[in-house]
């Protein structure tokens, strides 16, 4: 239970957290925390051998990101969930300009109840799952100037349920990308 403050606009990191090829971190827990006016709020990377992650077993539940640049950057995670966090604009701020960014990670195991407000909501890039595990993205609120959820290069994930409201700001305004990604399940979203 942290409260992260940083008072300029494109302040430090909330959480930063690189991990070398030597070494591994597992079962990462990150709930109940306050990120206001960070740069990103949580960002974690492995950063070694990309096609077999080495950070396993993250939770990232019930925080809160306001007034920043962007919510939750995970880089070759693997078996992680993402639950029940708000991430958006606060108090007069503005929105963030990307909610949830997942690149080279494998076995999400849930991505769901969220409410964000953000520039590309949610991005998951090149990221697997399997045949027996898909990865769930279901039951999310999101309010996008550009993109609600992108996939790219991605297998093996069930979009479920989400509310998704994406706006017109620069260009054109997608609810939903999907791009070179394989076995992507969606039903009822809205």
């Amino acid at each position: 239970h942290c409260a992260f403050l940083n008072n300029s606009t494109y302040g430090p990191y909330g959480i930063f957290s690189i991990e070398n090829a030597t070494s591994s971190d597992s079962n990462k827990v990150f709930t109940n925390n306050v990120f206001n006016e960070t740069y990103i709020a949580i960002y974690l990377s492995f950063n070694g051998n990309t096609t077999k992650p080495n950070e396993k077993y993250t939770e990232i539940e019930n925080n809160t990101v306001m007034n920043g640049n962007a919510g939750f950057y995970l880089y070759s995670q693997d078996h992680f969930t993402i639950n029940n966090n708000t991430i958006g604009a606060m108090g007069g701020g503005s929105a963030p300009m990307q909610g949830v960014y997942i690149y080279g990670c494998t076995n999400l195991n849930s991505l769901s109840k969220n409410n964000i407000n953000a520039g590309e909501a949610i991005a998951i890039i090149n990221t697997n799952c399997s045949a027996a595990n898909h990865g769930l993205i279901s039951n999310n609120v999101i309010n996008s100037f550009n993109s609600g959820i992108n996939i790219s290069g991605t297998s093996y994930c069930d979009i479920y349920y989400n509310n998704i409201y994406a706006q017109y700001s620069f260009s054109a305004a997608l609810c939903l990308s999907i791009s070179n990604s394989s076995t992507i399940n969606i039903v009822n979203n809205s």
